[in-house]
């Protein structure tokens, strides 16, 4: 009977014990420490408060962000590897890429922090495989669905990181770039594209990455369409392209794992419809107009100075009034953003919606130089973001 015990003791799997550990402690940290899981009900609900030079309200979608990365892609693989980890590498090696990414991005606008690759170096010192990690073989032939929505996904997004590691390298829009919140959804983007690609490997672990993948498009782009003008957010027709090429993902990823040895070399047309589905979508995202599109052309009436504000800055750097004469300004709004004219001297405080035009309307008495700004994207520590000056002369 003693024997029998120890016998069993011996097969103890303790490299498969101690990853579980690891990798369920990690996914709390993810999911209850940092937290991200009250921020993936942002959207819908304000948990955020206010602080010293943060404006939790306009930050909505970007906390959405942080939880996409650290609640669905990071917790989302660590719950995915508490079960038979062995035959799920990809997923180790996507939360390696991911976090080199996300390593490099904060890097690149001096905010590195190692906790990250400290955690990566403690999730690969304790997978129970490690040279499954070095492994390229396959649990089949590479998914043509799967890599096509991949790179349908890359040609969609590799504009808007360009555009948005611009806006963050040039300190554009107030509070968003000095929280670093542009190279957070570059960031993420990045992941999503890389982390599509991987699934359409078909390395053991592909099926759970692309689930993961396609759940994230499917958040965002509901969540896009909830709140379809703030900053991050992919917009109405972005979010309705993300939900359906989610859902795509998912509907591929399911259907390429029922294939058997048997039928594998046979060519469902599902995939193949959601492929073209979204690609005709994606087209029209292109061709359709805009938020903004609106607001770019038509000349001002005689006597309106026109202010538009686009890429997340006012058009010009100085607006000029003279005392006693009313000044009409025409306020276009370009960005897909909704903006605001503020001018604390005059009390004027004007919406300016996404692709829409506002009027302001008044009367300089007093001659001076006066700070108009945008109250959504502006700094209020550094004054920095949207702003602009008003010269009142005699």
């Amino acid at each position: 009977m003693a024997t029998a015990v120890v016998s069993e003791a011996q097969r103890r799997d303790w490299r498969l014990i101690i990853w579980r550990i690891v990798a369920g402690l990690g996914a709390l940290l993810f999911l209850v420490a940092l937290p991200s899981l009250l921020a993936l009900i942002e959207p819908w609900l304000l948990v955020t408060t206010d602080g010293p030079g943060y404006t939790a309200e306009i930050h909505r979608f970007h906390e959405a962000h942080w939880g996409v990365i650290h609640g669905l892609l990071y917790a989302g693989c660590l719950i995915a590897l508490l079960r038979k980890p062995r035959q799920q590498p990809l997923l180790v090696q996507f939360l390696a890429v991911a976090i080199l990414i996300e390593t490099v991005g904060y890097g690149l606008v001096g905010s590195f922090d190692p906790m990250m690759l400290i955690v990566l170096a403690i999730v690969l010192a304790a997978y129970p495989a490690p040279r499954a990690l070095l492994s390229i073989s396959r649990e089949g032939r590479l998914s043509v669905p799967l890599l096509g929505l991949s790179v349908l996904a890359a040609a969609l997004l590799l504009p808007d990181v360009g555009r948005l590691v611009h806006l963050q390298l040039a300190g554009l829009g107030g509070e968003h770039a000095t929280e670093h919140h542009w190279m957070m959804t570059a960031n993420l983007e990045l992941m999503l594209i890389a982390g599509g690609l991987l699934a359409a490997t078909r390395r053991p672990g592909w099926k759970a990455l692309g689930i993961i993948v396609g759940l994230v498009f499917v958040y965002l782009g509901v969540a896009s369409i909830s709140l379809p003008y703030y900053a991050g957010s992919w917009n109405l027709w972005g979010g309705a392209l993300a939900t359906i090429g989610g859902w795509a993902f998912i509907g591929a990823t399911l259907w390429q794992a029922r294939q058997t040895a048997t039928d594998a070399g046979r060519r469902g047309w599902l995939p193949y419809i959601l492929i073209v589905l979204a690609g005709c979508l994606g087209a029209a995202l292109v061709a359709l107009p805009w938020p903004g599109t609106a607001a770019r052309s038509d000349a001002a009436p005689a006597g309106t100075a026109v202010l538009a504000a686009q890429g997340y800055q006012f058009d010009r750097p100085q607006v000029h009034a003279t005392v006693g004469q009313p000044l009409t300004l025409r306020l276009d709004n370009r960005d897909e953003t909704a903006h605001q004219f503020d001018l604390d001297e005059f009390n004027i405080h004007v919406p300016m919606p996404a692709g829409q035009r506002s009027v302001a309307q008044f009367t300089p008495t007093q001659p001076g130089t006066y700070t108009f700004y945008c109250v959504l994207h502006v700094d209020r520590r550094t004054k920095q973001g949207m702003v602009g000056t008003l010269i009142v002369t005699q």
